[in-house]
């Protein structure tokens, strides 16, 4: 075989392997590559995810939520978020929900603020097993505090709050303050002097779930949020002036819903710690159409009065395919070019 032969045999084989990757990769890896569209369900119509989609896509996952938080580590001398939200939402009655997770090797004698506002005016603290929450009111000081993760004996309490949902609400006529958690026990308010606070420091661990509530929550509202803390409020969703669900992967900036103001985690982050969202069921809480690839949310299920929606799909193989695409024009060269030698050898 001459050197002209030689190099059409190498041409030949470099079309034939790249027209074969694209037509198998194609076939084998359509969707391979991880998508994720966040929408606003409607209930009882459409709402396009991607018109692009055909068919289902492989690897298709719904969710309220992607199970991110705010994340704070104690290597960090500062940590809160900045969340340049108007306090006005507090000059009535008003709720604060929120779930959090101390970290396991923090001083279980010390106590941590898990939420302040206004120059810690209004503190939610987890101190030595307990919830307080601590208020300045131009007219009274208050303070609520329920004992939390009790177990069949009240004196064994455990030592932080693992993904724990408190919700504290104040109702400005009678000027009482109250915390609720999932744990059967009493709250109580009374005048307390400033002073008598605790000592605290910034949160070390996870904080998810944040809502600002310009109203008392119904009983039924703080029922579902200690239920389900990504599930909509039963009465108030519509009530509320933000809500952080801290969705995002990376960065450390985060948008609310329900404001169109943005927050920014100082000394955190976003990692896979936050709550799991409800499970949702195609033809029960959702129904899908492809061509275009929609979603409508069904009356009565877990969409219905949910801000939005989460659709992730082809994560199974795509980093896989992500991490040999910076590759493959060299694979491509690399096959002919060793076919090639190797005829080339057999000649000499």
């Amino acid at each position: 075989m001459n050197i002209d032969e030689h190099l059409r045999l190498f041409l030949a084989l470099t079309i034939v392997v790249t027209v074969g990757v694209g037509v198998v990769g194609g076939g084998l890896f359509a969707g391979g590559f991880a998508e994720q569209v966040t929408v606003e369900p409607v209930v009882g119509e459409e709402v396009t995810v991607d018109d692009r989609v055909d068919a289902e896509p492989n690897g298709l996952m719904v969710s309220m939520t992607t199970g991110y938080a705010a994340q704070f580590d104690a290597s960090n001398s500062e940590r809160y978020v900045e969340t340049n939200h108007d306090e006005s939402w507090r000059d009535g009655d008003w709720g604060v929900a929120l779930t959090a997770e101390l970290d396991e090797e923090v001083n279980e004698n010390a106590a941590y603020t898990a939420y302040a506002a206004e120059n810690e005016t209004l503190l939610i603290v987890w101190d030595d097993g307990e919830w307080f929450a601590y208020y300045d009111h131009p007219e009274t000081d208050a303070d609520a505090s329920l004992r939390v993760n009790a177990t069949e004996d009240d004196s064994i309490l455990s030592s932080s709050p693992a993904q724990e949902p408190v919700v504290v609400d104040w109702n400005n006529e009678t000027e009482t303050l109250s915390v609720f958690t999932r744990e059967d026990a009493d709250s109580t308010s009374a005048d307390l002097e400033t002073e008598q606070r605790p000592v605290t420091y910034d949160w070390v661990g996870s904080i998810d779930e944040v809502r600002f509530v310009d109203v008392i929550p119904t009983i039924d509202d703080i029922n579902s949020y200690l239920d389900q803390p990504v599930r909509p409020l039963a009465n108030n969703e519509d009530q509320q002036t933000a809500r952080y669900m801290f969705d995002e992967r990376t960065g450390t900036t985060t948008e609310p819903i329900y404001s169109d103001t943005e927050a920014e985690l100082v000394g955190g982050s976003f990692a896979e710690v936050g709550v799991e969202g409800p499970g949702l069921e195609r033809g029960v809480d959702y129904e899908l159409a492809f061509a275009p690839f929609t979603i409508t949310a069904l009356d009565g299920g877990e969409l219905d009065g949910a801000p939005v929606v989460i659709l992730t799909w082809g994560g199974g193989y795509g980093a896989l395919i992500d991490s040999i695409v910076g590759v493959l024009p060299v694979l491509l060269f690399l096959i002919p070019l060793v076919v090639l030698v190797s005829r080339v050898q057999e000649e000499l």
